[in-house]
Protein backbone atom coordinates (compact mmCIF):
# COMPACT_ATOMS: atom_id res chain seq x y z
CA UNK A 1 0.00 0.00 0.00
CA UNK A 2 1.05 3.75 -0.84
CA UNK A 3 0.83 6.97 1.03
CA UNK A 4 1.35 9.91 0.19
CA UNK A 5 0.75 13.30 1.78
CA UNK A 6 -0.70 16.12 -0.34
CA UNK A 7 -0.29 19.31 2.23
CA UNK A 8 2.10 19.17 5.02
CA UNK A 9 1.05 22.76 6.89
CA UNK A 10 -0.29 21.24 9.98
CA UNK A 11 2.34 19.43 12.61
CA UNK A 12 0.03 16.49 12.65
CA UNK A 13 1.88 15.37 9.62
CA UNK A 14 4.63 14.27 11.70
CA UNK A 15 2.21 11.90 14.04
CA UNK A 16 0.74 10.60 10.69
CA UNK A 17 3.68 9.72 9.39
CA UNK A 18 5.58 8.69 12.16
CA UNK A 19 3.40 6.23 12.71
CA UNK A 20 3.29 4.91 9.26
CA UNK A 21 6.80 4.09 9.17
CA UNK A 22 5.31 1.01 11.85
CA UNK A 23 2.74 -0.39 9.75
CA UNK A 24 3.39 -3.02 7.67
CA UNK A 25 3.50 -3.25 4.06
CA UNK A 26 2.66 0.26 4.09
CA UNK A 27 5.20 2.64 2.06
CA UNK A 28 5.74 6.35 2.43
CA UNK A 29 6.22 7.43 -1.41
CA UNK A 30 5.87 11.18 -1.59
CA UNK A 31 4.62 15.07 -0.51
CA UNK A 32 3.44 17.30 -2.17
CA UNK A 33 3.33 21.35 -0.74
CA UNK A 34 3.19 24.65 -2.73
CA UNK A 35 5.39 25.99 -0.03
CA UNK A 36 8.95 24.74 -0.95
CA UNK A 37 10.44 25.11 2.96
CA UNK A 38 7.65 22.76 3.65
CA UNK A 39 8.06 20.26 1.82
CA UNK A 40 11.69 19.70 1.34
CA UNK A 41 11.53 19.60 5.37
CA UNK A 42 9.39 16.83 5.39
CA UNK A 43 11.00 15.05 2.32
CA UNK A 44 14.19 15.25 4.36
CA UNK A 45 13.15 14.16 7.30
CA UNK A 46 11.84 10.76 6.37
CA UNK A 47 13.17 10.46 2.83
CA UNK A 48 10.76 11.04 0.35
CA UNK A 49 10.47 12.67 -3.13
CA UNK A 50 9.16 16.17 -2.90
CA UNK A 51 6.73 17.77 -5.57
CA UNK A 52 5.64 21.24 -5.98
CA UNK A 53 2.07 20.35 -7.46
CA UNK A 54 -0.52 17.74 -6.11
CA UNK A 55 -0.51 16.47 -10.41
CA UNK A 56 2.68 15.93 -10.03
CA UNK A 57 2.58 13.72 -6.65
CA UNK A 58 -0.41 11.68 -8.10
CA UNK A 59 1.36 11.18 -11.42
CA UNK A 60 4.49 10.56 -10.46
CA UNK A 61 4.18 8.72 -6.85
CA UNK A 62 0.89 6.96 -7.85
CA UNK A 63 -0.21 6.46 -4.12
CA UNK A 64 -3.49 4.29 -2.75
CA UNK A 65 -4.36 6.67 -0.42
CA UNK A 66 -3.72 10.66 0.56
CA UNK A 67 -2.97 11.91 3.97
CA UNK A 68 -4.30 15.77 3.67
CA UNK A 69 -2.52 18.15 6.27
CA UNK A 70 -2.82 21.64 4.43
CA UNK A 71 -4.43 24.79 5.34
CA UNK A 72 -7.73 23.88 7.03
CA UNK A 73 -9.07 26.28 3.76
CA UNK A 74 -7.41 24.76 1.25
CA UNK A 75 -8.36 20.47 2.28
CA UNK A 76 -11.12 20.46 0.32
CA UNK A 77 -10.22 20.96 -3.19
CA UNK A 78 -7.37 18.10 -2.61
CA UNK A 79 -9.70 15.94 -1.18
CA UNK A 80 -12.23 16.26 -3.67
CA UNK A 81 -9.86 15.75 -6.73
CA UNK A 82 -7.89 13.18 -5.35
CA UNK A 83 -11.20 10.94 -4.45
CA UNK A 84 -12.04 11.98 -8.32
CA UNK A 85 -9.01 10.44 -9.38
CA UNK A 86 -10.06 7.01 -7.07
CA UNK A 87 -7.60 8.10 -4.43
CA UNK A 88 -8.84 6.94 -0.77
CA UNK A 89 -8.10 10.14 1.65
CA UNK A 90 -7.24 10.54 5.17
CA UNK A 91 -7.35 14.26 6.45
CA UNK A 92 -6.67 16.22 9.13
CA UNK A 93 -9.99 17.87 10.58
CA UNK A 94 -11.06 20.35 9.85
CA UNK A 95 -11.62 19.17 6.44
CA UNK A 96 -14.04 21.65 4.98
CA UNK A 97 -14.18 25.39 6.52
CA UNK A 98 -17.46 26.43 4.66
CA UNK A 99 -20.45 24.75 3.53
CA UNK A 100 -19.49 25.05 0.00
CA UNK A 101 -16.53 23.11 0.85
CA UNK A 102 -18.43 20.21 2.80
CA UNK A 103 -20.34 20.00 -0.05
CA UNK A 104 -17.67 19.40 -2.68
CA UNK A 105 -16.44 17.08 -0.31
CA UNK A 106 -19.89 14.61 0.15
CA UNK A 107 -20.59 15.01 -3.41
CA UNK A 108 -17.18 13.70 -4.57
CA UNK A 109 -16.93 10.72 -1.52
CA UNK A 110 -20.80 9.82 -2.72
CA UNK A 111 -20.62 8.31 -6.12
CA UNK A 112 -21.55 5.44 -7.19
CA UNK A 113 -18.62 2.93 -6.99
CA UNK A 114 -18.65 1.74 -10.58
CA UNK A 115 -18.28 5.95 -11.51
CA UNK A 116 -14.67 6.53 -9.73
CA UNK A 117 -11.70 5.52 -11.97
CA UNK A 118 -10.52 1.84 -10.19
CA UNK A 119 -14.43 0.71 -10.49
CA UNK A 120 -14.78 1.23 -6.63
CA UNK A 121 -15.36 3.81 -4.58
CA UNK A 122 -12.28 5.32 -2.31
CA UNK A 123 -11.99 5.51 1.85
CA UNK A 124 -12.42 9.39 2.83
CA UNK A 125 -12.06 10.01 6.61
CA UNK A 126 -11.01 12.77 9.07
CA UNK A 127 -7.90 11.93 11.81
CA UNK A 128 -11.24 12.34 14.91
CA UNK A 129 -8.24 10.63 17.10
CA UNK A 130 -10.78 10.29 19.97
CA UNK A 131 -12.50 7.25 18.62
CA UNK A 132 -9.11 5.59 18.93
CA UNK A 133 -8.42 7.10 22.68
CA UNK A 134 -8.70 4.47 25.36
CA UNK A 135 -10.90 6.55 28.13
CA UNK A 136 -13.04 7.33 25.01
CA UNK A 137 -13.28 3.33 24.15
CA UNK A 138 -14.03 3.21 27.49
CA UNK A 139 -16.73 5.60 27.73
CA UNK A 140 -18.37 4.28 24.78
CA UNK A 141 -18.54 0.58 25.95
CA UNK A 142 -20.12 2.17 29.13
CA UNK A 143 -22.83 4.15 27.20
CA UNK A 144 -23.17 1.29 24.78
CA UNK A 145 -24.20 -1.31 28.00
CA UNK A 146 -26.93 0.72 29.24
CA UNK A 147 -25.39 1.08 32.61
CA UNK A 148 -26.48 4.87 32.39
CA UNK A 149 -30.04 4.70 31.46
CA UNK A 150 -31.06 7.09 28.46
CA UNK A 151 -28.21 9.91 27.93
CA UNK A 152 -29.74 13.17 29.26
CA UNK A 153 -26.56 15.63 28.89
CA UNK A 154 -23.24 15.43 27.49
CA UNK A 155 -20.55 18.45 28.42
CA UNK A 156 -17.27 18.57 26.82
CA UNK A 157 -14.06 20.18 27.62
CA UNK A 158 -11.51 20.99 25.80
CA UNK A 159 -8.79 23.03 26.22
CA UNK A 160 -5.53 23.38 24.39
CA UNK A 161 -2.51 25.27 24.34
CA UNK A 162 -2.09 28.02 22.47
CA UNK A 163 2.03 28.29 21.99
CA UNK A 164 1.17 31.27 19.92
CA UNK A 165 5.22 31.97 18.43
CA UNK A 166 5.10 28.30 17.07
CA UNK A 167 1.55 28.93 15.04
CA UNK A 168 1.64 29.86 11.63
CA UNK A 169 0.13 33.55 10.22
CA UNK A 170 -3.02 30.96 8.42
CA UNK A 171 -3.86 29.83 11.90
CA UNK A 172 -4.86 33.63 13.30
CA UNK A 173 -7.50 34.28 9.74
CA UNK A 174 -11.22 32.94 9.76
CA UNK A 175 -10.73 32.06 6.33
CA UNK A 176 -7.98 30.17 6.32
CA UNK A 177 -8.64 28.64 9.96
CA UNK A 178 -12.23 27.96 10.28
CA UNK A 179 -12.51 29.44 13.59
CA UNK A 180 -12.32 27.64 16.75
CA UNK A 181 -15.61 25.62 16.95
CA UNK A 182 -14.62 24.30 13.60
CA UNK A 183 -11.62 23.27 14.48
CA UNK A 184 -11.55 22.16 18.33
CA UNK A 185 -15.48 21.30 18.70
CA UNK A 186 -15.77 19.11 16.00
CA UNK A 187 -13.77 15.81 18.03
CA UNK A 188 -16.41 16.82 20.61
CA UNK A 189 -19.89 16.56 18.35
CA UNK A 190 -18.30 13.40 16.71
CA UNK A 191 -18.21 11.55 19.89
CA UNK A 192 -21.48 13.03 20.56
CA UNK A 193 -23.25 11.55 17.71
CA UNK A 194 -20.76 8.58 17.97
CA UNK A 195 -21.77 7.59 21.83
CA UNK A 196 -26.00 8.64 21.13
CA UNK A 197 -26.30 8.06 17.11
CA UNK A 198 -28.45 11.52 17.75
CA UNK A 199 -27.84 14.47 15.75
CA UNK A 200 -27.85 18.30 16.62
CA UNK A 201 -31.02 19.74 15.93
CA UNK A 202 -30.82 23.35 17.95
CA UNK A 203 -27.63 25.00 18.68
CA UNK A 204 -27.01 28.23 20.10
CA UNK A 205 -22.77 29.41 20.17
CA UNK A 206 -20.12 31.96 21.71
CA UNK A 207 -17.02 32.41 20.54
CA UNK A 208 -14.11 35.53 21.51
CA UNK A 209 -10.79 36.37 21.73
CA UNK A 210 -9.44 37.60 24.78
CA UNK A 211 -5.26 37.05 24.86
CA UNK A 212 -4.53 38.09 20.56
CA UNK A 213 -5.59 41.43 19.78
CA UNK A 214 -2.83 42.00 17.29
CA UNK A 215 -5.25 39.08 15.69
CA UNK A 216 -9.05 40.25 15.97
CA UNK A 217 -10.06 37.06 13.51
CA UNK A 218 -8.99 34.87 16.03
CA UNK A 219 -11.24 33.17 18.27
CA UNK A 220 -8.85 31.92 21.32
CA UNK A 221 -12.21 30.30 23.48
CA UNK A 222 -15.85 29.15 22.01
CA UNK A 223 -19.06 27.28 23.60
CA UNK A 224 -22.02 25.29 21.73
CA UNK A 225 -25.12 24.64 23.67
CA UNK A 226 -27.25 21.98 21.57
CA UNK A 227 -30.26 20.18 22.00
CA UNK A 228 -30.13 16.73 19.82
CA UNK A 229 -32.61 14.45 17.89
CA UNK A 230 -33.29 11.97 20.75
CA UNK A 231 -33.77 15.20 23.43
CA UNK A 232 -30.35 14.90 25.02
CA UNK A 233 -28.76 18.35 25.64
CA UNK A 234 -25.08 18.97 25.03
CA UNK A 235 -22.51 21.26 25.95
CA UNK A 236 -18.94 22.15 24.38
CA UNK A 237 -16.53 24.26 25.29
CA UNK A 238 -13.09 24.76 23.26
CA UNK A 239 -10.27 26.87 24.04
CA UNK A 240 -7.11 28.03 23.24
CA UNK A 241 -6.18 28.69 27.19
CA UNK A 242 -4.80 25.87 28.44
CA UNK A 243 -2.00 26.80 31.06
CA UNK A 244 1.12 26.78 29.30
CA UNK A 245 3.04 24.93 32.14
CA UNK A 246 0.06 22.19 32.27
CA UNK A 247 2.30 18.79 31.48
CA UNK A 248 -0.04 17.80 28.93
CA UNK A 249 -1.11 19.90 25.50
CA UNK A 250 -4.60 19.95 26.33
CA UNK A 251 -7.02 18.45 29.52
CA UNK A 252 -9.87 16.91 28.03
CA UNK A 253 -13.10 15.94 30.01
CA UNK A 254 -16.30 14.39 29.39
CA UNK A 255 -19.20 14.36 32.01
CA UNK A 256 -22.13 11.97 30.59
CA UNK A 257 -25.72 12.04 32.67
CA UNK A 258 -27.96 9.41 32.32
CA UNK A 259 -30.96 8.69 33.82
CA UNK A 260 -29.51 5.46 35.88
CA UNK A 261 -25.92 7.07 36.49
CA UNK A 262 -23.03 9.50 35.79
CA UNK A 263 -19.92 8.91 33.93
CA UNK A 264 -17.00 11.17 34.50
CA UNK A 265 -14.16 11.19 31.68
CA UNK A 266 -10.30 12.40 31.79
CA UNK A 267 -8.07 11.84 28.51
CA UNK A 268 -4.99 13.14 29.83
CA UNK A 269 -4.78 16.08 26.89
CA UNK A 270 -2.78 13.72 24.49
CA UNK A 271 -3.66 10.51 22.68
CA UNK A 272 0.07 9.34 22.92
CA UNK A 273 0.09 9.75 27.01
CA UNK A 274 -2.05 6.43 26.96
CA UNK A 275 -3.48 8.09 30.32
CA UNK A 276 -6.99 9.02 31.60
CA UNK A 277 -9.40 7.95 34.18
CA UNK A 278 -13.20 6.57 33.84
CA UNK A 279 -14.73 7.06 36.90
CA UNK A 280 -18.74 5.75 37.13
CA UNK A 281 -21.76 5.90 39.29
CA UNK A 282 -24.58 4.74 39.58
CA UNK A 283 -28.24 4.39 41.40
CA UNK A 284 -26.71 0.89 42.58
CA UNK A 285 -23.38 1.33 42.56
CA UNK A 286 -21.00 4.14 44.25
CA UNK A 287 -18.13 5.43 41.99
CA UNK A 288 -15.28 3.64 40.88
CA UNK A 289 -12.54 3.88 38.67
CA UNK A 290 -12.91 1.39 35.41
CA UNK A 291 -9.97 0.09 33.87
CA UNK A 292 -9.45 1.63 30.18
CA UNK A 293 -9.93 0.08 27.17
CA UNK A 294 -7.92 -0.13 23.91
CA UNK A 295 -9.17 0.07 21.19
CA UNK A 296 -8.91 -3.81 18.33
CA UNK A 297 -6.18 -1.25 15.91
CA UNK A 298 -4.77 1.81 15.16
CA UNK A 299 -6.15 4.62 12.73
CA UNK A 300 -4.10 3.96 10.25
CA UNK A 301 -3.63 0.49 9.86
CA UNK A 302 -7.67 0.31 10.29
CA UNK A 303 -7.85 3.14 7.42
CA UNK A 304 -5.25 1.25 5.24
CA UNK A 305 -7.55 -1.90 5.61
CA UNK A 306 -10.29 -0.35 4.70
CA UNK A 307 -8.55 1.16 1.28
CA UNK A 308 -7.37 -2.79 0.74
CA UNK A 309 -11.04 -4.01 1.28
CA UNK A 310 -12.32 -0.94 -1.20
CA UNK A 311 -9.75 -2.27 -3.48
CA UNK A 312 -10.52 -5.80 -3.48
CA UNK A 313 -14.36 -5.00 -4.29
CA UNK A 314 -15.73 -5.80 -0.38
CA UNK A 315 -18.94 -4.04 0.56
CA UNK A 316 -20.21 -3.92 -3.18
CA UNK A 317 -16.53 -1.66 -4.04
CA UNK A 318 -17.97 0.73 -1.41
CA UNK A 319 -15.39 2.38 0.52
CA UNK A 320 -15.87 1.97 3.82
CA UNK A 321 -14.19 2.87 7.45
CA UNK A 322 -16.51 1.22 10.04
CA UNK A 323 -14.02 3.19 12.89
CA UNK A 324 -14.43 6.78 11.52
CA UNK A 325 -17.41 6.58 8.89
CA UNK A 326 -17.05 9.24 6.10
CA UNK A 327 -21.03 10.43 6.75
CA UNK A 328 -20.29 10.65 10.49
CA UNK A 329 -17.73 12.77 9.15
CA UNK A 330 -19.32 15.30 7.22
CA UNK A 331 -22.17 15.38 9.68
CA UNK A 332 -19.97 16.28 12.62
CA UNK A 333 -18.30 19.54 9.91
CA UNK A 334 -21.69 20.67 9.18
CA UNK A 335 -22.67 20.35 12.93
CA UNK A 336 -19.79 22.71 13.84
CA UNK A 337 -20.16 24.95 10.96
CA UNK A 338 -23.91 25.31 12.15
CA UNK A 339 -22.65 26.48 15.25
CA UNK A 340 -20.23 28.98 14.14
CA UNK A 341 -22.68 30.28 12.13
CA UNK A 342 -24.54 30.79 16.03
CA UNK A 343 -21.52 32.33 17.43
CA UNK A 344 -21.32 34.53 14.82
CA UNK A 345 -25.05 35.80 14.32
CA UNK A 346 -25.77 35.63 18.02
CA UNK A 347 -28.99 33.48 16.93
CA UNK A 348 -29.95 29.95 17.47
CA UNK A 349 -29.28 27.84 14.14
CA UNK A 350 -31.46 25.03 13.74
CA UNK A 351 -30.59 21.78 11.34
CA UNK A 352 -32.76 19.41 9.82
CA UNK A 353 -31.30 16.15 8.64
CA UNK A 354 -32.43 12.92 6.57
CA UNK A 355 -35.11 10.95 7.93
CA UNK A 356 -36.29 14.17 10.06
CA UNK A 357 -35.64 15.37 13.49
Amino acid sequence: MRLAIAGAQHFHVNEILDSARSVPGLEIVGVADAEGAVRLRIAEKYGIPSFATLDELLQSARPDMIGCFDVPSQRAEIIAACLECGISVLSDKPAAVTEAQLDLIRQAANCAPASYPGGFRPVFSVILSERYNPPVVTMKKVVDSGVLGKIVNFTAFRPHKLRKASRPDWFFRRATYGGILVDMAIHDIDVFQWLTGSKPVEITAYSANHTCPEYPEFEDNGQMLFRAQDGTVGYIKAEWLAPEAHPAHGDCRFFITGTEGSLEVSTEGDLAAKGGKVTLCTHKTPSRNLPLESPSGTLLSDFMQAVANAQAGKNNGAGIFEAIPANAVLDATRAVLAARKAADSGCRVTLQWEGGA
